[in-house]
């Protein structure tokens, strides 16, 4: 019905109880009518599929080392599943499968996998992180469709005996399905922000939230308490009680920092640096171990909860990667006293391709992607190496994985944009609270647990779902 439809313009359709619901169907190609969901089509199917080839092609003794690496890695807090054995990579959950194949895969697989391998692997990592993490919008669609075609090109080619170098399994309608990905891009943005991570994720923290009456009755307790602290201290005009409770806010920029506990030592170092790097009052001066923006939270080197995590390596908007020492409040703006990664100029990672017959493609985003630094942990006893930069021109924090006596980093940027997009465009339009009302609620990221303003995130209340700060972090530390 629907060919005679299309083909000879016929609308009306008869069975035997009249005219037939078909007739007012209209007939639409499947790609724009579905949106594709990038974690089942492109974690849970292909790449799963590729890194299980991977798998089987490795020796044993290949196999442990790698998981060796693994175990070996700092990673970001924020990543909470986390690929520890290569051995168990068929029971690997989509979140697992995203993190090694978007920040590991590359710098941990190279010294293991034959050549062809390596080149196949690194066209598809940058198509994915390409539609993930840096998409720009129509203009990136040439870029992440010469790099899908030409990873579906390297895994068809032929070796010298005429067999294919990769297995059938591979060249799945989900490879063909990856070709519309681009497109979809420019219809609906880059895949993060649509992946069943970020509602999955929703769901669950919707779940912690709320158990049940009990739950609600514990985000009216949390509310109450909140409002009656902040009234009260409005009442008494003691403004500085909400500085000195553990948080400093900027509605504007939905910042605030959780004050540090310093031993003498570290004291003795920031007053040095200070010394030499400010000219304005010491007394106007507060230390924090931890910065939020939005919904990422920064740590520092000397926060010292971080145990194993790695989140005090960060990018700058001018490109530079460096360690956060700790974080200041000058006059009420942010500051971080940074200690720089020094870049690698005798060699870069698209150096390690350079017999690939599609290098010129590789370079040109490789690069950019992933940077090669020489292999330098933070030192608080070199002061004279301190940095002191507003804490706005921290980009990303960076994953971070020795290759060949380097340091391979790598922004990222997952979480960074996708939930604050949906929280502020589509969440809160249909609950009807403000964006700024919802910087405190929703994610794990965050101290409270319930949709309350901004300004009751004061570092006095204990967060009621995951007390992220105890009461040693609230404690308060003027020069």
């Amino acid at each position: 019905d629907i060919y005679n439809v299309q083909r000879y313009g016929y609308r009306d359709h008869y069975g035997v109880k009249g005219e037939a619901n078909i007739s007012l169907l209209i007939d639409t190609t499947e790609p724009s009518t579905f949106l594709i969901d990038g974690m089942h089509t492109i974690f849970l199917c292909h790449a799963k599929r590729f890194l299980l080839f991977i798998q089987d092609s490795l020796k044993q003794e290949n196999v442990d080392e790698i998981n060796k690496k693994l175990k070996h890695i700092s990673y970001i807090h924020d990543i909470l599943r986390r690929p520890s054995s290569l051995s168990n990579v068929n029971r690997w959950k989509a979140s697992e499968i995203r993190v090694f194949i978007m920040y590991l895969s590359i710098p941990i697989l190279y010294d293991y996998l034959p050549i062809y391998s390596n080149y196949a692997l690194a066209l598809y990592v940058l198509f994915v992180r390409l539609v993930h993490d840096f998409w720009q919008g129509p203009d990136s669609y040439d870029d992440a469709k010469l790099l899908i075609n030409t990873y579906e090109t390297c895994i068809t080619t032929k070796s010298v005996q005429i067999k294919p170098l990769f297995p059938p399994r591979l060249l799945t309608i989900t490879m063909h399905t990856q070709q519309h990905i681009p497109q979809q891009c420019v219809d609906s943005g880059a895949c993060e922000h649509r992946e069943s991570f970020l509602f999955e994720s929703f769901l669950g923290n919707l779940k912690s939230n709320l158990k049940g009456p009990l739950g609600a009755i514990h985000q009216i307790a949390f509310a109450y308490a909140a409002d009656l602290y902040l009234n009260h201290n409005s009442r008494s005009g003691n403004d500085e009680i909400l500085l000195n409770g553990g948080f400093t806010i900027d509605r504007q920029t939905n910042t605030y920092g959780a004050n540090m506990v310093v031993d003498k030592n570290e004291i003795e170092i920031l007053k040095k640096l200070l010394d030499k790097k400010l000219t304005i009052s010491k007394a106007s001066i507060s230390f924090f171990t931890r910065y939020h923006q939005n919904i990422t939270t920064y740590h520092s080197f000397f926060y010292k909860k971080r145990k194993t995590s790695c989140s005090y390596l960060v990018s700058l908007t001018d490109n530079n990667i460096v360690w956060v020492i700790c974080f200041l409040l000058v006059n009420q703006q942010p500051y971080a006293i940074v200690q720089s990664l020094k870049r690698c100029e005798k060699q870069t990672m698209s150096d390690f391709f350079v017999n690939f017959p599609y290098y010129d493609i590789l370079k040109r985003y490789l690069d950019n992607i992933f940077t090669l630094c020489y292999i330098q942990y933070p030192d608080v006893q070199r002061t004279d190496s301190f940095l002191l930069v507003p804490c706005l021109k921290i980009r990303h924090r960076i994953v971070l994985v020795e290759f060949r006596n380097l340091f391979c980093c790598t922004e990222f940027q997952f979480g960074a944009f996708s939930e604050e997009l949906f929280f502020k465009e589509v969440f809160s339009k249909e609950v009807g609270v403000s964006s700024q009302e919802l910087h405190s609620f929703s994610s794990r990221k965050y101290e409270c647990s319930t949709i309350l303003p901004s300004s009751i995130a004061c570092g006095c209340i204990k967060s009621a779902s995951r007390g992220l700060y105890s009461n040693a972090d609230l404690i308060h530390d003027d020069y």
